[in-house]
């Protein structure tokens, strides 16, 4: 989710989770493992570092996926209550206005670049927003392990939304089908409905 389109830096904070999750548990483990962890420490960077890379400040990747999601969610929310500002151009453009007090970006920067990049991934930004809105300012990310299945399958509807929605004036839907991150086939989760008009409240499984 936050860098999609860098191998090496999903592997460098993966390399790095595994290390804090493996501190975390250091009290249950054995000698041997305690050795491996250690090694594995040796060689992952520092927890500050990938902090530091993902500030939400100055356009990091949490601030450029945040983006993408409000994107994905405003257009399909303008595209089904008929709202006349329901085109791409006007929606950047009203999200940079929004994010300006905490980066001064331009709407062809988010539109050409933070779209671009971050739009295979779009249905998960939307999908930790619709539930970390819910769960308040202390909501972990992506989600709380409780709600894995939940993110996954609002995840999924966002994603068959995108695929299957235009904006006003645009000949291809919000999402390219086949661009975003797909889940299995058979894995099984819970089945959403979106609920993006005012009326409709929050998303509801079925």
């Amino acid at each position: 989710m936050l860098w999609p389109n860098d191998a090496q830096l999903r592997t460098e904070a993966e390399r790095t989770a595994e290390v804090q999750s493996g501190l975390e548990l250091s009290d249950l483990l054995g000698r041997s493992d305690l050795l491996a962890l250690a090694r594995r420490a040796a060689e992952a960077v520092p927890l500050t570092e990938v902090q530091n890379r993902v500030a939400a400040n100055k356009g990091g990747p949490f601030v450029q996926g945040l983006i993408a999601g409000e994107i994905l969610f405003l257009s399909l929310f303008r595209v089904k209550t008929g709202a006349p500002d329901a085109a791409m151009k006007r929606i950047v453009a009203d999200i940079a206005k929004q994010v300006r007090a905490i980066w001064a970006i331009e709407p062809h920067t988010i539109e050409n670049r933070v779209w671009k990049e971050y739009r295979c991934v779009s249905n998960f930004w939307a999908a930790h927003t619709q539930l970390a809105s819910a769960g308040g300012r202390r909501y972990p990310f992506p989600c709380a392990l409780r709600d894995l299945g939940d993110f996954l399958g609002l995840a999924e509807a966002f994603r068959v939304a995108g695929e299957s929605t235009k904006t006003k004036q645009s000949r291809a839907p919000v999402l390219r089908p086949g661009e975003c991150i797909q889940l299995p086939a058979d894995m099984q989760l819970p089945k959403f409905e979106l609920r993006l008009s005012p009326a409709d409240g929050r998303p509801r499984q079925h």
